[in-house]
């Protein structure tokens, strides 16, 4: 009698387990919602895009080089990086989807500003800009024939800036071409280096003069995945 008894205990447990798991496998999810379908954004500038019906959901873009997100509270960040477009695609918990599509735009102010600020600075490769005039500690120096991997290259001009009491750290640009008017250069080339940490080698996929005026050159490295690196300092 003992051993049936232990018998059937085990049976019933394993009948609980069972009717546990198709409970959990028959579990219902509400369908998840975007508050918009079409998504239209400027160029360094976030729109928000609200996901409701499941506070557990992925994203996924088709095109990750034009946009960044970022999720917060059921809210989707979408930073504008490059003009394009890209689809962006919710999935909620029950594996049900839902698409939105992403414009963004060129941002003709951020380009309006960037050209009418003389202050000598570097832009997009730290969150802030780096003032290069003002920063205490920092050395900015401009160097001819050689690029920002330190090999000689006639014709390519690297801009040098690092700082006195950080030796680990340091960023370098260099493009090649003819720096005495607006246009297209050739082989852009940024390395960096935080504290701390690897460096890092970017190319450009175009470099572009955008300006040249009192003096100074406003300069655009351009890459794939990451927002453009703008200088503008003292033309040679």
């Amino acid at each position: 009698m003992k051993y049936i008894s232990v018998t059937y205990k085990i049976g019933i447990l394993v009948s609980l387990l069972f009717w546990v798991g198709c409970k959990e496998d028959n579990k219902t999810y509400a369908p998840i919602q975007l508050n918009f379908s079409r998504v239209g954004v400027k160029v360094g500038v976030t729109a928000l895009l609200q996901v409701s019906g499941s506070e557990n959901f992925t994203t996924e873009l088709s095109n990750d080089r034009i946009v960044a997100l970022s999720v917060s509270n059921g809210v989707v960040h979408i930073t504008g990086i490059k003009v394009g477009s890209t689809t962006l695609t919710v999935t909620g918990e029950g594996g049900d989807q839902q698409t939105c599509t992403i414009t963004v735009v060129e941002n003709a102010q951020l380009e309006t500003d960037f050209i009418k600020d003389e202050t000598s600075r570097i832009e997009g490769w730290r969150d802030v800009s780096i003032k290069m005039d003002a920063q205490e500690g920092g050395v900015f120096s401009m160097q001819k024939d050689v690029n920002a991997l330190g090999v000689s290259a006639l014709g390519s001009v690297t801009y040098d800036y690092s700082w006195v009491d950080d030796e680990d750290s340091f960023f370098r640009a260099s493009a090649l071409g003819t720096f005495t008017s607006s246009g297209i250069l050739d082989d852009g080339l940024v390395v960096y280096k935080e504290s701390g940490q690897d460096i890092q080698y970017l190319i450009s996929e175009k470099v572009e003069i955008k300006q040249i005026k009192n003096g100074k050159v406003w300069l655009v490295f351009q890459f794939p995945g990451r927002r453009d690196i703008r200088i503008v300092t003292d033309a040679f």
